[in-house]
């Protein structure tokens, strides 16, 4: 079994370099190929700028927005489920995440309308080690573990489920 930090893993970051060439050989292709006015000898160099932009800002949009996971809201959530399981944080992973809009400040989970101000709250549904589903906001300040029951004892196994069998 490899040794795992404390620290979330952060998401695979794309590579710029690789980005840029796809995206320039996907607007020279375009701008040569797909042209239908073959009377025109060279392509519009304005039309294929504001093409480049679109599409930069498109991937950057991606990016920002889906794809970053603040560090803070992966602590919070290991300590929070470590807290519950009697497990060390080293042991968990972020198996999957979702960007979410919660219907409340109970992050969707309250069963009391009057203790839970409905406004809207942005937020993640994170997957962990496969097993538990936790509901954070952003920054990772409001948690919730979506699937209680997931952190009660197996009872064939306990509590340590590892990937390699060993408890």
């Amino acid at each position: 079994m490899k040794q795992q930090s404390d620290r979330p893993t952060p998401p695979k970051q794309p590579r710029p370099l690789i980005l840029a060439l796809m995206l320039t050989g996907v607007l020279f292709w375009d701008a040569n190929f797909n042209n239908t006015n073959s009377a025109r000898a060279s392509p519009d160099p304005i039309r294929i700028a504001r093409k480049l932009v679109k599409n930069t800002s498109t991937i950057l949009k991606y990016y920002k927005e889906v794809i970053h996971l603040d560090l803070a809201v992966g602590e919070a959530v290991f300590a929070d489920l470590s807290q519950k399981t009697g497990l060390p944080p080293e042991q968990f992973e972020i198996t999957d995440r979702q960007k979410r809009v919660w219907p409340d400040r109970c992050l969707g989970l309250g069963s009391n309308p009057s203790l839970c101000p409905s406004e809207a709250v942005e937020g993640w549904r994170l997957e962990i080690s496969h097993r538990w589903i936790y509901r954070t906001d952003l920054l990772g300040r409001a948690i919730a573990l979506e699937n209680p029951e997931a952190s009660q004892p197996s009872p064939k196994t306990g509590y340590a489920e590892e990937k390699d069998g060993a408890k």
